[in-house]
């Protein structure tokens, strides 16, 4: 055999060489399941938490997504985004995960979206040196059988994990239910919270709950206790101590000064709970919080034998804007107000190992009332008495606690018993007037309120799991056309030339290399024949 038939056969030997190695790869990798996410902050890299959610899937979920077309530059690249994560969904959900992407720009289109719940949003977009308004669908319809969950305005990609996660989870877990304490004094369901009670039960099953009948039943996953007046029983705090023990989550809205709005007194309460409290390393301070930042109210003003109404400041009535933007229960809040709330006694959680985040606090100018209560809107505060900053006013706690009975003679009457509970949670918000009827208005659903109260119970609800989907921030670097300093959109035809960049140029670089590496080949084998 001659060199040149050998360098042939050596090239065919090679080929078939080759060709039986990315055979065999190929093989190995469909046994063997890696991905590498080599984003900045890991953006595609779904935590456990996801994947467990997804794994349990009995049935398809299915996902419909609303984007509008020619979206403006900063949400240009939310489509692809989304998509790829969805992708990355329907790998560990396998046939129990479908997608779709919905062109609301047509009539059909816009039905299928007010159908789903998904509604249009009006953004501000910057063209022709100048911003203008547009309205746009940014939205996504999460539906399980009979279950539907909607993400209205996706716009922080930093929480899509959370918010896709979240609603997956809500649509397809078995039915929850929530319990509402009905004993020492709390507001009645049906007068004084109609409007909460309505919107909790489109969400959950919402079950009464009255602590006189002891043990309070295994089937309710969060137990409300809102405001209550009265001294609770032993047995009465022993039920709510076994609940949280078997794993139960607790939502304490607790005012420790009891104040009338009407007569403008207030006195503090002294119920027992703050001890059940402390045991959890929790507590209320016996003060009031005012603050700077506050809302006005009508008084009644009488001049001679006429009466005005005038608006007066009322810093009993603060309105909360420091909050824990780390935190998916608050992330997305501007404000709420809470009505003469009382402090968050934080001391003994700093040498705990329960986590926690103070949700909401005070601003950097706030006093506390801790003697001579009184809420009348007569009362005047000087400058300088606002020395009190960022005071914590409501707080989630997540961990292991231990009874309060542990030497108790109830424990050891008791054969079930629980001396530690598993890892739960516990929420607690020094006042809870702050979702009655006659604070909420007449736009109840809307109110900044009600929306902070729900995150609260469907943070609670829905699964230790994601407490550990956290905000991961998603890096964006656009191609930018800067004019006078400022971003303007691209013209048709220069989008055109980019999208033809991106395509033409990667494939001429590889072409370029290509030939080149077969000519130095080629060279190659020639003085190897000559040789």
């Amino acid at each position: 055999m001659n060199i040149k038939s050998k360098v042939n056969v050596n090239r065919i030997i090679g080929l078939i060489l080759f060709i039986v190695v990315l055979v065999v790869i190929n093989l190995i990798a469909s046994n063997v399941f890696a991905r590498v996410d080599l984003t900045e902050n890991k953006i595609y890299t779904l935590t456990d938490a996801t994947k467990s959610a997804l794994s349990e899937l009995k049935d398809i979920i299915t996902i419909r997504a609303y984007f509008s077309e020619g979206l403006p530059a900063q949400y240009a690249e939310f489509r692809q985004i989304i998509k790829d994560k969805l992708d990355e969904y329907k790998i560990y959900a396998g046939d129990n995960l479908e997608y779709e992407f919905i062109d609301p720009s047509d009539s059909v289109g816009r039905q299928r979206a007010m159908t789903d719940g998904v509604p249009q949003v009006r953004i501000n977009v910057f063209e022709d040196d100048q911003y203008t308004s547009r309205n746009v669908y940014l939205g996504l319809a999460v539906t399980y059988q009979d279950k539907k969950e909607v993400l209205p305005l996706v716009q922080d990609l930093s929480w899509l994990e959370y918010e896709l996660t979240r609603a997956i989870i809500k649509v397809s877990q078995p039915e929850t239910y929530v319990g509402y304490v009905t004993s020492n004094g709390t507001p009645d369901m049906d007068k004084d919270i109609f409007n909460l009670m309505r919107v909790m039960r489109t969400q959950f099953n919402v079950r009464s709950v009255d602590l006189n009948q002891g043990k309070i039943p295994t089937n309710i996953s969060t137990l409300i206790l809102l405001q209550p007046t009265m001294s609770f029983t032993k047995d009465q705090l022993y039920a709510i101590d076994q609940f949280l023990m078997r794993g139960g989550n607790l939502a304490v809205f607790f005012d420790k000064i009891n104040a009338d709005m009407e007569t403008g007194t207030a006195n503090k309460l002294n119920i027992g709970l703050n001890e059940l409290l402390n045991n959890y390393n929790l507590g209320v301070n016996e003060d009031i919080v005012l603050d700077r930042n506050h809302v006005q109210v009508t008084v009644p003003q009488i001049s001679g034998s006429m009466i005005n109404f005038v608006r007066q400041d009322y810093p009993f009535i603060p309105i909360i804007t420091e909050f824990d933007t780390t935190n998916p229960v608050v992330k997305d809040l501007e404000n709420i107000n809470l009505i003469v709330a009382s402090s968050i006694d934080t001391s003994r959680l700093q040498d705990s190992e329960l986590e926690y985040s103070i949700l909401a606090r005070s601003s950097k100018y706030a006093h506390l009332m801790k003697s001579n209560y009184t809420i009348s809107p007569t009362y005047r505060l000087t400058p300088d008495m606002y020395n009190a900053s960022n005071v914590p006013l409501a707080i989630s706690v997540y961990g292991k606690f231990s009874s309060f009975f542990a030497n108790d003679e109830l424990a050891g009457e008791d054969e079930n018993y629980t001396a530690e509970s598993p890892e739960t949670k516990i929420v607690l918000v020094g006042d809870g007037d702050f979702v009655k009827d006659k604070y909420l208005g007449r736009a109840a659903t809307q109110n900044p309120n009600m929306v902070f109260f729900m995150n609260l119970i469907d943070w609670l609800t829905l699964g230790k799991g994601l407490i550990s989907i956290r905000s991961r921030e998603v890096t964006y670097r656009p191609i930018q056309k800067i004019v006078d300093g400022k971003v303007v959109e691209f013209s048709k035809s220069e989008k055109a030339k980019i999208k033809f960049m991106n395509i033409f140029y990667p494939v001429a670089i590889v072409l370029i290399f290509g030939i080149i590496y077969f000519i130095a080949m080629g060279i190659k084998k020639k003085s190897e024949v000559r040789v």
